[in-house]
């Protein structure tokens, strides 16, 4: 399943830059961004994502192509 918002931004080490992730825990990532299954509230277009280039989090409209990072339950 894809992580929510709340997952995703869980992975970002800010001492890190271009990706913002330790790469030991998490060694393929792109300095891109990996979108969430968290809809964004102001508009249903758009969904929550994670640029791994600096750690930020923001809305972005659906339609576009992204990385994505599956996570599955205990």
């Amino acid at each position: 399943r894809l992580p929510t918002i709340q997952e995703l931004v869980s992975l970002v080490d800010f001492t890190k830059h271009s990706p913002s992730i330790n790469r030991n825990n998490v060694p393929k990532c792109h300095s891109s961004l990996y979108w969430s299954a968290t809809s964004y509230a102001d508009s249903s277009n758009y969904a929550w994502g994670v640029y791994f280039g600096d750690g930020g989090a923001n809305g972005n409209y659906k339609d576009v192509s992204r990385y994505i990072r599956l996570v599955r339950n205990k």
